[in-house]
């Protein structure tokens, strides 16, 4: 199962304005069985078995040769370009060791699109049949570029620009999963790959060269190939520290009432256009200045940039200086930067990630803070189930047999409604065990927390006495992809949680859902905190479909300051995303003034 795809209409810019053609996104392998194949087996309409794939595939200094420059229409494929992408074919067939890597890109000379040639062809899928009409070679000749065009085109010819009129992204796979019968291919670089399991050959770290490729490939050229809805420099970044006078919540007995800080950002590019992006940050008596005081010399940096620029953006945030901005810092920037994308496009976030139409709608479950006592737990359901929730996570004291207790009690009182429970971590191994067991009694959807997320051990002594019961993490400690692909090989966790916020915005959060992914396992986003935190979230959990429930704060009203637009579940059990481009919501600015204790403006 292809787990995303780039689709949508994109527009392509051309000098100082933007080109009125449309860039057609098109899937074109969805077929169970077929198999990819170099250009000479394609034209002759053969396919090749799997046992002699390392034979008919380019071997990797051919590779790395051609990722190089060395490349032109009698190598029979088609050019990609762009710095960003050809550095990740380097690294991508340093990577392969010849294994399955069919690779044909270039870097064209000359202006384009106003920044050097970007993304310019997506042509290398080799051979197979793309349906039943049409061979993935006859769609090579037919609908894209010879690189002899690419190259007029690159060199800036004017006369040339009607030529993208003809150009076909074809089939993009975010996050590069298959099922188990899928043969996959990544149309980036023509790279032949399938699921993991379904592999021979070398293999690292349980997951085929292929397949690895493949998803490197693929997230690299997501965030590259949606520049082409047009390039503007950032004219204008404004942040705000905003201290909301509102309810505030404990969610262990053990804790003290929490401040939470929602620092937001709105990055505004040349034309008008602009996004906007959110960290809210807890602390205990008093509000939190760090995420808005390391904006403040990060922000003039930012001026001038191009607005479309996300990896550069995020190589900044990410590497600057020995001491690395927080994820704080660079979620706000990079969920900016896709919101103002996607509101280019005119097109909401989920439907850019995911390359097109995807669901609208998820169940949203009550996250319920730390309350007074079981009859206090009781009226609250009782409330959330009238309003239409259908689910409800619990937080409790953290004291295990009073927290078993409830559950035993809440299930009594309603025997219909979806349990989860959140330890927060507070929890020895022996009161971890205890609880599960009553989340098992009571057929929790799932047990959240019940260690600190770095116990291993216990995470996997849980999973093994109690088989049929999921058990979560908290996710807040596990926001690198390296780290939580490196933790995920002992098998610890039931799903995988983490908050697109707290993780540093969509750029990381695609990285994370291909390990998740790779594992096999879903991703249960944290969407607990501000709107604009919410909306990011949700964007991101239906655009890739690797999530069972939207996680609702609540009560609801503290976490829609300064905004007019607001997620809350409905009637029916769902949160509906908005409509609107990129993430829909729109701020009420005088709304935002009210409570900033704090204001940036950088910029005109």
């Amino acid at each position: 199962m292809v787990a995303g795809q780039l689709g949508g209409e994109v527009d392509v810019a051309c000098g100082d304005g933007v080109d009125d053609r449309r860039v057609l996104a098109h899937h074109l392998i969805q077929r169970r069985h077929d198999l990819l194949v170099e250009p000479q087996q394609a034209a002759d309409g053969r396919h090749i078995p799997q046992e002699d794939l390392e034979d008919t595939t380019v071997p990797r200094q051919r590779a790395k040769t051609l990722v190089e420059g060395d490349v032109g229409a009698g190598d029979g494929g088609r050019v990609t370009g762009g710095g960003g992408v050809a550095n990740a074919l380097d690294q991508a067939s340093q990577r392969g060791d010849g294994a399955g890597v069919l690779l044909l890109a270039d870097e064209p000379r000359g202006e384009f699109l106003d920044r050097g040639a970007q993304a310019v062809d997506v042509g290398d899928v080799l051979g197979g049949e793309a349906d039943d009409e049409h061979t993935a070679a006859g769609l090579l000749r037919d609908e894209t570029l010879g690189a002899q065009d690419l190259e007029r085109l690159a060199d800036g010819a004017a006369a040339h620009v009607e030529l993208l009129g003809d150009v076909r992204f074809l089939e993009m796979l975010p996050l590069a999963v298959a099922a188990e019968d899928d043969l996959l291919a990544d149309p980036v670089g023509g790279v032949l790959g399938q699921g993991a399991r379904q592999l021979d050959g070398p293999q690292r770290d349980g997951v085929g060269h292929v397949g690895r490729i493949a998803t490197d490939l693929a997230i690299c050229f997501l965030s590259t190939i949606c520049s082409v809805h047009g390039v503007a420099n950032i004219v204008s970044l404004e942040a705000w520290a905003l201290g909301p006078d509102v309810e505030r919540f404990r969610y262990t007995s053990f804790s003290d009432e929490v401040f939470t800080t929602t620092t937001l950002l709105r990055i505004t590019d040349a034309d008008g256009f602009w996004g906007i992006g959110a960290y809210d940050s807890d602390t205990f008596g008093m509000w939190d200045r760090m995420p808005i005081e390391t904006l403040r010399p990060l922000l003039p940096r930012l001026t001038g940039r191009d607005a479309s620029d996300r990896n550069g953006v995020w190589a900044l945030v990410s590497e600057d200086g020995t001491s690395p901005f927080p994820p704080a810092v660079r979620s706000t920037i990079d969920t900016a930067l896709w919101d103002l994308t996607a509101r280019r496009a005119e097109v909401p976030l989920r439907e850019l990630l995911a390359g097109g139409p995807c669901p609208s709608s998820l169940p949203g479950y009550a996250s319920v803070p730390l309350l007074d006592d079981e009859t206090a737990y009781r009226d609250a359901l009782a409330g959330f189930v009238e309003t239409g929730f259908t689910a409800v996570k619990l937080h409790a004291w953290g004291v295990p047999g009073r927290d078993a207790s409830l559950l035993y009690a809440l299930r009594s009182a309603f025997p219909e409604l979806v349990l989860m429970f959140d330890a927060e971590g507070r929890y020895d191994r022996e009161g971890a065990r205890k609880v599960a067991s009553a989340c098992e009694a009571v057929d929790a959807r799932w047990f959240e927390a019940p260690l600190p997320d770095f116990d291993l051990e216990g995470y996997r002594e849980l999973r093994d006495e109690f088989g049929s019961l999921p058990i979560l993490p908290a996710g807040d400690a596990l926001w690198q992809p390296e780290l939580l692909s490196h933790v995920l090989k002992s098998d610890p966790f039931s799903a995988v949680r983490f908050d697109v916020s707290f993780v540093g915005g969509p750029t990381p959060s695609l990285r994370l859902l291909e390990v998740a992914a790779q594992a096999g396992l879903d991703v249960e986003l944290i969407s607990y905190g501000h709107t604009v935190i919410q909306a990011v979230d949700l964007q991101v959990a239906l655009a890739f479909g690797r999530t069972t429930y939207f996680e609702q704060a609540v009560p609801v009203e503290p976490f829609e300051h300064g905004v007019v637009d607001v997620l809350r579940t409905g009637s029916d059990g769902l949160v509906h995303a908005p409509a609107g481009p990129g993430l829909g919501i729109e701020l009420d600015e005088a709304g935002i003034e009210r409570i900033a204790f704090e204001r940036l403006v950088v910029g005109g």
